[in-house]
């Protein structure tokens, strides 16, 4: 499984590859922002995206808008320190799987990724 980590923090990037179930640790690319992330998914496909909301240059919001138009576009989990209904509200309504509070719980995270359908 290929599995793209996208955070502006190195620590929490580390953190969400701890999270990461099994079947989840195979190829993992990591980026520190969302234009990297929309660079990588144009680039090559993903089967999975963890993917903070708050960055510099441009925001998890903005890439989950931008992505909807590629060809390929990976699930993607948002994993946020921001939990407020509104941001959960809002990255559903843009084509998130779900939304995790920082930092991950990894059967948090496993129930979404079973339940979404992303592993069987």
């Amino acid at each position: 499984m290929r599995v793209l980590i996208v955070d502006d923090s190195k620590i929490a990037r580390m953190q969400a590859k701890k999270a990461l179930p099994p079947a989840c640790q195979g190829e993992l690319v990591e980026v520190s922002d969302g234009q990297q992330a929309l660079d990588a998914c144009r680039a090559s496909s993903f089967d999975l995206m963890l993917l903070d909301l708050t960055m510099p240059q441009m925001n998890g919001y903005e890439v989950l808008e931008a992505i909807q138009d590629l060809p390929s576009r990976p699930p993607v989990v948002v994993m946020s320190a921001d939990i407020q209904p509104k941001a959960k509200e809002r990255v559903l309504s843009l084509g998130a799987l779900g939304l995790v509070p920082k930092p991950a719980n990894p059967s948090a995270l496993l129930a979404l990724l079973e339940q979404a359908g992303v592993l069987k």
